[in-house]
């Protein structure tokens, strides 16, 4: 299992930054969820995607936590969408050659 970790500013409603997708420090999916509400705080909701067939899949789940600014004394909600992954992604490379006709 891998997880991936996207970070967004809900009051500034941009991205923040990512993590690339690594294996968490447990494979127990109740221990890595406690493990995740203490560095990023409450979990706000599931996350999901739709599938081909009409119905939905659990992905991962949001958390919500405060956050001090490292240029200020102001604080920011910093959303975390973690991800769970069961390996890398696969990426399909197709060349589009020239045609010189």
């Amino acid at each position: 299992m891998l997880i991936e970790i996207v970070y967004s500013d809900s009051d500034a409603e941009s991205l923040i930054g990512s993590e690339e997708p690594f294996e968490p420090c447990t494979d127990n999916l109740k221990d890595l969820f406690k493990s995740l509400q203490k560095e990023h705080g409450r979990c706000t909701s599931k996350m999901y995607i739709d599938l081909p067939n009409g119905k939905v899949k659990h992905i991962g789940y949001c958390f919500k936590k405060k956050i001090k600014y490292d240029d200020c004394k102001e604080y920011f909600n910093r959303i975390a969408w973690v991800t769970y992954l069961e390996e890398e992604d696969t990426v399909i490379r197709t060349k589009h050659y020239f045609n010189f006709n």
